[in-house]
């Protein structure tokens, strides 16, 4: 798989970032990830940054403004209205899938128990198919495990 292109992570947990990294570079190590820790300073990134993530992968339930905030931020923002966002989040509030959705996300997905689960996902959130594709928006499409993936 060939990868170069750039992730940013907003969660607020340092042990899913580390999870994270970790499945990312066992599937493909020429992604570059950026992480933040708050709503707050993610934000801040995006004012203060001179280039567009790929992917923004975004937790809901983060301090100081919350994951469905920042997303409705970045769909406003014209530089990064194109970037690919996902919901990653322990939250199956049909709510909050649905805000998600509504406000741009291009997928949501709650948060694997295993990982190899998060690396299935991770594998297919930066496949090809899911980068390339023109219309990624799937308006009631959440993805509880891989197996739906594929």
């Amino acid at each position: 798989m060939n990868c170069n292109f750039s992730i940013l992570l907003a969660d607020d947990d340092d042990d899913d970032r580390y999870i994270f990294e970790s499945a990312l570079n066992e599937i493909n190590n020429r992604c570059s990830v950026a992480y933040v820790d708050d709503g707050e300073k993610l934000i801040n990134f995006i004012n203060n940054s001179n280039s567009v993530p790929d992917i923004i992968v975004l937790d809901i339930n983060m301090p100081k403004i919350n994951g469905l905030d920042c997303l409705k931020y970045i769909k406003n923002n014209k530089e990064y209205s194109f970037s690919r966002i996902l919901m990653l989040s322990t939250s199956t509030n049909e709510h909050d899938v649905r805000e998600a959705y509504n406000n741009g996300a291009s997928l949501y997905i709650r948060k694997p128990q295993s990982y190899t689960e998060l690396k299935n996902i991770l594998a297919y959130c930066i496949s090809d198919d899911f980068i390339k594709s023109k219309e990624v928006h799937f308006s009631s499409f959440f993805i509880k495990d891989s197996s739906q993936l594929y």
